[in-house]
């Protein structure tokens, strides 16, 4: 059975979108069989991106499908990654991908119009006890250092510390989703190792989050072992 990792927050135009492409891209070129869920299947922007992608024949490929929360357990255990765009708003929707999700990462401009608005959505995932290590805060479109450190103390004062790296706001990440290709699929320097350093970050966040489950496994792998061991005797 595959991991999920959903992208979500309060607002549209976080840059929500261009972090799940990016996540669904860094990954498969690492060799994971991925797919890139699209839950809103209103605008269906990463649906459209996909599309665009296909057409324009970038490697590697992925696979875009619009779904609806009740499809996610279906879904994971055809992949080992499932990535999920989820509607640029708090609503139902979230609440049902975050009780699924193995790591739900808020994105969130980092200005007070959307930090506010960021922290209620991240109170109220606490209060039905979704919260660290399965919820992280991703900073993104970030402009400069002053607006980071901002954003970066307001959150920590929260009580919900962002990733240690942040998307910046390079026009290059941004124009190029406009013939299918993804933050990632960016090689000059420096912006891609920026890049490369908010995707790592965000994948050992999952690793994190999965840790006392892959524990778990483990623990009842040996259980089963030893029972067999007892029954042959």
């Amino acid at each position: 059975m595959g991991l999920v990792v959903g992208f979500g927050g309060q607002k549209g135009g976080s840059g929500k979108t261009t972090s799940a492409t990016g996540m669904a891209v860094m990954a498969a070129k690492h060799g994971l069989k991925v797919m890139l869920g699209d839950l809103d299947l209103i605008q269906r922007s990463a649906v459209e991106w996909g599309e665009r992608r296909a057409a324009s024949g970038i490697k590697p490929a992925i696979e875009v499908r619009a779904m609806t929360p009740e499809a996610i357990a279906k879904t994971r255990e055809l992949v080992e990654l499932l990535v999920l765009d989820l509607p640029g708003r708090a609503d139902k929707i979230t609440y049902d991908v975050a009780k699924q999700a193995d790591l739900l990462v808020v994105v969130t401009d980092a200005n007070l119009l959307e930090l506010s608005p960021t922290v209620h959505l991240l109170h109220a995932l606490k209060d039905v006890d979704i919260k660290s290590p399965r919820v992280v805060v991703a900073l993104t479109k970030v402009r400069d250092a002053d607006r980071e450190q901002e954003a970066r103390k307001y959150l920590k004062e929260a009580g919900y510390p962002a990733l240690r790296d942040a998307l910046p706001d390079y026009v290059s990440i941004h124009d190029i989703a406009n013939d299918g290709s993804a933050a990632p699929d960016i090689s000059q320097p420096p912006v891609a190792e920026q890049v490369k350093r908010f995707f790592t970050g965000i994948m050992k966040a999952l690793e994190r989050a999965t840790e006392p489950t892959q524990e778990a496994s483990l623990q009842k792998s040996k259980e089963r072992e030893k029972q067999g061991r007892g029954r042959e005797r």
